[in-house]
């Protein structure tokens, strides 16, 4: 499914390289939001997925009677949103990658 957000060249660039240090069987570039020490603030980051725990996870949704996709098409990337509410945060925006860091604008 097609989500209305877009990646930036670096961004893409950087995708490919975090997935392709992966192991072979994780393979799909994951969007959260975490914190990298308690005290800091929230931040965008990129972890890899495997198929089976995308699959798990909309299979853990759909359980729940939550109908919420987490898997998207963007820019000819899949990239799944483990934490679902944050699609809403990325519509209409771009990610990027500058600094070693995500950035969703």
């Amino acid at each position: 499914m097609n989500l209305d957000f877009k990646i930036t060249g670096k961004a893409r660039v950087a995708i490919t390289h975090y997935i392709s240090g992966l192991a072979e069987e994780i393979c799909i570039p994951a969007l959260m939001k975490g914190r990298v020490n308690q005290n800091a603030k929230e931040q965008w980051m990129l972890r890899g997925y495997t198929i089976e725990q995308t699959t798990n996870l909309e299979r853990s949704l759909r359980k729940n009677r939550i109908d919420i996709r987490v898997l998207y098409e963007i820019d000819g990337i899949n990239i799944v949103f483990p934490q679902p509410h944050l699609v809403n945060e990325v519509i209409g925006k771009t990610l990027d990658y500058r600094e070693s860091k995500w950035y969703v604008e």
